[in-house]
């Protein structure tokens, strides 16, 4: 099911757009001391970032997006759907095990390092909307502010989606 904030076009106005594909690095697997994978390294295609500032609230939307040429059965159908759950969770453990300062009782000891990082790549995703003209001028600055007071303190807060063409 799309929510209806993923798709209104006057809400892509506030957003950031970010395709996970260009950030493999983020999603190698996570590894024990012994170099065992011990998380999956599966993401979904996009995220869509909106900002909610007054609350220093970043709102993350993750976009999976599956084409098949048949989907008219109820197993096939129902299989592709837990496959795009699980790439949701699994995105979102990632997401979060990166960015969230709130993911575990002790925080990473390189969270300004991490912050730094979720810093740098909203504000190139959000100079790129901006140059597309997808975000305006005043907007992409209330943005900016927000994102380059990250440092700060802010909370994520994540939802999904799967969209189905066949």
């Amino acid at each position: 099911e799309i929510a209806d904030e993923a798709v209104d076009a006057d809400s892509l106005r506030e957003a950031v757009i970010i395709p996970l594909d260009a950030h493999t690095d983020l999603f190698a697997p996570e590894r024990a001391p012994d170099g065992e994978a011990i998380s999956p390294a599966t993401r979904s295609d996009l995220l869509l970032v909106t900002a909610v500032p007054a609350l220093r609230q970043l709102n993350c939307h993750i976009i999976e997006v599956k084409w098949r040429a048949n989907l008219s059965g109820f197993s096939e159908s129902n299989a592709l759907r837990q496959e795009v759950a699980r790439q949701l969770n699994e995105t979102e453990h990632t997401l979060r095990r990166h960015f969230d300062p709130h993911f575990a009782p002790v925080d990473r000891l390189d969270r300004s390092v991490k912050t730094k990082e979720l810093m740098t790549l909203l504000g190139f995703y959000l100079d790129r909307a901006q140059r597309y003209g997808l975000v305006g001028q005043e907007t992409g600055s209330e943005l900016r502010a927000f994102f380059q007071s990250l440092d700060a303190g802010y909370r994520l807060v994540f939802s999904g989606s799967g969209l189905f063409f066949d």
